[in-house]
């Protein structure tokens, strides 16, 4: 069954993934790049590498997380880190042949917001994690209502091909840089989402926010907005 998923990203990477622009060494697509878990599977003996993405767009279970209180705002604050523009990909999967999953992020971030945690636990985390991975279909059709997890978290363990990626038609990361930036950082992203690799997949996008927050242009000098 064919399902979306999302996956947040900076605006250079986006760019990267969808393949409007390339990089010596770089492939198209979503590749898996970051290595978390040591053996999740029995038949694996190195750490896996993985891409991560959410099931929802803005996600209630992240944002409002009574148990990990700050562990939205640390993603957040970790996708913004480049200031580039955070840009919000949809994804389609086929959640019975691609090797999709759901794991708890909460088992991540449970040594994190202890003290007292040291490396081993903050590592028995992660191999948790991965060792409790859900497939994303008995995810959203079982697990989900019997036991939903903390902070669910889309695990991709093979590439996706950019011809089944796109630009979303909100981004709600970007437009929040662009409401509480100053002019100078305000101007930068601008200029990136006027000039830069990924104009015609944000027109849609540009367009209703043009529409509800007028023109999207350089500021000239004067008083920083904030």
């Amino acid at each position: 069954m064919q399902r979306n998923i999302y996956h947040y990203t900076s605006l250079p990477d986006a760019s990267l993934i969808l393949g409007k622009r390339t990089e010596p060494g770089l492939e198209e697509g979503l590749i898996p790049g970051r290595a978390i878990g040591f053996q999740p599977l029995p038949t694996e003996l190195a750490w896996q590498k993985a891409t991560f993405g959410l099931l929802e767009p803005l996600p209630t279970s992240w944002i409002h997380n009574n148990e990990y209180p700050r562990s939205w705002r640390t993603l957040v604050h970790d996708l913004h880190v480049g200031l580039e523009g955070t840009i919000l990909l949809e994804a389609t999967v086929d959640s019975e042949t691609d090797s999709v999953f759901v794991g708890d992020r909460g088992l991540i971030e449970a040594p994190l917001y202890d003290k007292t945690s040291d490396r081993l636990q903050r590592k028995a985390g992660e191999e948790a994690f991965m060792q409790r991975l859900v497939p994303l279909e008995d995810y959203l059709t079982n697990q989900e209502k019997k036991a939903p997890f903390s902070l669910p978290e889309v695990v991709i363990l093979e590439p996706l091909p950019a011809e089944r990626i796109r630009v979303y038609h909100q981004q709600p990361l970007l437009e929040n840089e662009l409401a509480h930036s100053g002019r100078t950082m305000r101007n930068y992203l601008t200029h990136n989402l006027t000039y830069g690799y990924l104009v015609n997949e944000l027109s849609p996008w540009r367009n209703a926010y043009e529409m509800k927050n007028g023109p999207l242009e350089i500021q000239k000098r004067g008083k920083e907005s904030h």
